[in-house]
């Protein structure tokens, strides 16, 4: 068992149920403090949604998160994919997926479906061998 579990946090920016999210990060780290081990963890930094209320979160409970920002100006409009590539490849002992629903009006895949980035992380995830939790009325999406 490591010292410290790097857990990795994604969730959609129409995300607004504060309630779910505190009680799964503060489940995850009562389940930290039994094992006796630190939690690193990381989110996108996004303006809203699960990455902000997470932030707020964490920092009241007095933790630094790890704050992966999607950089525009180097990838512009993949900055979003990039980011949650790099933060996938950069490792975790676990991710918390927070699905809302696809809100996207341009969007043609057939609905309801989750919203894409929070999907494509998760799915990364999974295939990189993270244990991986899916919270909200996409859970199983």
């Amino acid at each position: 068992m490591p010292d410290t579990l790097r857990v990795l946090v994604t969730g959609s920016r129409t995300w607004k149920d504060v309630l779910m999210l505190a009680a799964v990060l503060l489940d995850t780290w009562h389940d930290a403090v039994m094992l006796g081990v630190n939690i690193l963890w990381v989110h996108g930094d996004c303006e809203q949604g699960a990455d902000s209320i997470a932030d707020a979160l964490l920092c009241s409970w007095g933790f630094k998160p790890e704050r992966h920002p999607a950089d525009r100006h180097r990838w512009g409009r993949s900055a979003f994919t990039k980011r949650d590539e790099e933060m996938v490849d950069a490792g975790a002992h676990l991710c918390l997926a927070f699905i809302d629903l696809c809100v996207k009006s341009t969007c043609q895949r057939k609905r309801p479906h989750g919203s894409h980035g929070t999907s494509y992380t998760a799915g990364l995830a999974e295939r990189a061998g993270i244990p991986t939790q899916r919270f909200g009325v996409m859970a199983n999406a």
